[in-house]
């Protein structure tokens, strides 16, 4: 029986190719779902690829093709190296 009302259901792909389906809930945020679309008993945890997915998702915008939610990793902005002390210099950006 589902209870969620609020978002729309929304199916999401993440960088080891799992596919995740969530509630979009406006207030509280993405909810994951089981494959019956009841939210799960145990959310993944804070390491999970599917985060990592989904707030990739919300900052690029949100776009959905194909009713999968799509996102790209984000380029890395530089390399950090210590030089000295409190300095520091980025590389490659």
């Amino acid at each position: 029986m589902r209870f969620l009302l609020g978002g729309p259901d929304r199916k999401i792909i993440d960088s080891t190719g799992r596919e995740w389906l969530f509630n979009d809930h406006p207030r509280l945020g993405p909810i994951p779902l089981t494959q019956t679309g009841n939210s799960m008993s145990r959310e993944p945890g804070p390491r999970s690829p599917f985060w990592k997915a989904v707030n990739n998702w919300y900052s690029q915008g949100k776009s959905i093709a194909d009713d999968v939610c799509i996102w790209q990793e984000p380029e890395p902005e530089g390399e950090v190296r210590k030089i000295d002390g409190r300095y520091y210099l980025v590389e490659g950006v």
